[in-house]
């Protein structure tokens, strides 16, 4: 389960600034444990130009300028042998910031 905490955490630390991005085309691969950076040494980042990636704190940061679906990083950055053990849910920068406000929302009619 994503938390408020955990959402605005991911938002906060996007390497991504805000403007070079359509919201639809950056996703939050959020991962269940930490990714350990050498499984991706392989990656070149050239080779897969223009999408690119970064790697946070138990979330993938995943941008597809063509859209997920055209993505050949995307393909190899969820290989399995790259997150083994590892649970995935991937939500966009759109959906991420709706669901903080829902988590948030929720927050407020809780109470402390």
């Amino acid at each position: 389960m994503l938390d408020a905490v955990r959402l605005r955490a991911a938002l906060a630390a996007n390497p991504y600034p805000d403007g070079t991005f359509q919201g639809s085309r950056l996703q939050f691969v959020f991962l269940s444990g930490p990714a350990d950076p050498a499984r991706f040494a392989d990656l070149d980042p050239a080779a897969h130009a223009p999408d690119d990636y970064r790697i946070g704190d138990r979330v993938l940061y995943l941008h597809t300028p063509d859209g997920l679906s055209r993505s050949a990083l995307a393909t190899e950055l969820l290989r399995s042998a790259r997150l083994p053990g590892l649970f995935t849910t991937t939500r966009t920068w759109n959906t991420v910031r709706k669901l903080l406000a829902l988590a948030e929302q929720a927050e407020e009619d809780t109470g402390p």
